[in-house]
């Protein structure tokens, strides 16, 4: 864990601030540098001693002898097995999140009695010897200004709410993602409304409930990255936005993410995931987009898990790699059958000249060794496309 105290001195010092401790926490044992990883100041906190050896006793006994040992371990209050329902209301009313120095979404009630806790049985998510309570999520009021759509593979297009900025746990939100159809119907939701929103499990911003309700506004029409009509598909009782365009370019991720990729044009910062939320979001529709993208920067640092020095650093790569080799280009166009070592010898074979490749016959391709008939058959057929032609053009 990383208390509040030292995420807050982390996070000056970090160019992409981080929007909670638990997430700074999770990101800092993923770093393969321990020196990196031990300026994040974890602490480890003790919450169970498992051993074969202690099936029963006591769990105060365990806690104890954790701290014996030199553990931190987690704050717990012990009652009594005479204790009355009063006494557990008191004890859960005394260990409130602000008392403690570490983020806390809720506290565990267990039987110290190891052995009888254990009689009790579990379910395929949890033991019944633990009762497990959350503190009610804390209800912030804003505005509702619009909704947000972005295209994903599936075709699927996803509903996110905008609305005015709120800070929540030292995190400025203005986005909740709507998750379908049936929970935008639900909330009626029309610009400048009132609602009230909140962070499930104190992470996720959702929706809570609309105050003023002035109604659903009509349902998008075409789909945000091509323009394609969209349709209300229900899936297991459930209702969600589709783009029915087969040919959308969010269907079509893969070739984008060939195209940024190490061998071709290696865009240093633009993994699939990235990628996706540029595609869904319309920013990129073809390849040539993706050196326009400076078009969007607004949108783009506001973008969970970017900031400004991460948008900066795209930008930078993607400046870095319009400086490229012939090779990279033409196997990063995607070409059926045209790996890496097939167009470095069909570059080569052509003087490096992309004119004479792309106006070359298949009896041109055919007599270089290596090429046959169906690579051949393949470049020739790309090239031949009109809109593959001017889909190039816009690139070059």
């Amino acid at each position: 864990v990383i208390s509040w105290k030292n995420f807050d001195t982390i996070n000056a010092d970090l160019d992409d601030a981080y929007s909670h401790p638990r997430n700074l926490a999770a990101g800092s044992v993923r770093k393969l540098d321990a020196s990196e990883a031990q300026k994040r100041m974890l602490e480890f906190w003790a919450f169970d001693l498992v051993s074969d050896s202690l099936e029963s006793g006591s769990k105060h006994a365990q806690q104890k002898l954790l701290a014996y040992c030199g553990f931190s371990v987690v704050p717990y209050l012990y009652l009594p097995f005479s204790c009355s329902a009063r006494d557990i209301e008191r004890a859960i009313l005394s260990m409130q999140p602000t008392r403690f120095d570490y983020p806390v979404d809720g506290l565990i009630m267990e039987y110290d009695d190891l052995a009888y806790g254990r009689s009790l049985g579990a379910t395929g998510h949890h033991e019944n010897r633990l009762i497990a309570l959350k503190w009610a999520d804390e209800l912030y009021e804003t505005t509702f200004r619009s909704i947000e759509l972005a295209t994903t593979r599936t075709g699927m297009v996803s509903l996110t709410a905008r609305f005015d900025p709120v800070n929540m746990d030292g995190a400025t939100v203005g986005r909740a993602y709507l998750h379908n159809l049936d929970n935008f119907h639900a909330l009626q939701l029309g610009s400048g409304d009132t609602i009230r929103i909140y962070r499930a499990n104190m992470i996720i911003p959702q929706i809570a409930d609309n105050l003023t309700r002035s109604g659903v506004r009509d349902i998008p029409a075409t789909c945000p990255v091509c323009g394609g009509k969209t349709e209300i598909r229900n899936l297991n009782d459930v209702k969600s936005l589709y783009c029915t365009n087969p040919e959308c370019p969010a269907k079509f991720m893969k070739a984008f993410t060939l195209f940024v990729s190490r061998d071709a044009m290696n865009i240093d910062g633009m993994s699939e995931a990235t990628l996706e939320k540029f595609v869904g979001h319309g920013f990129i529709r073809e390849f040539a987009d993706i050196f326009r993208l400076d078009r969007y920067r607004d949108e783009i640092v506001e973008m969970d898990g970017f900031g400004e020095k991460s948008y900066q650093n795209l930008i930078d790569s993607i400046e870095r790699a319009k400086n490229t080799t012939l090779p990279r280009l033409i196997f990063g166009l995607g070409i059926l059958n045209i790996g890496l070592a097939n167009a470095r010898m069909i570059c080569k074979a052509f003087d490096f000249d992309l004119d004479r490749i792309r106006n070359a016959s298949a009896e041109d391709f055919a007599q270089i060794d290596g090429v046959g008939e169906v690579i051949a058959k393949s470049i020739v057929d790309y090239f031949a496309d009109e809109e593959n032609k001017e889909r190039l053009e816009r690139l070059l």
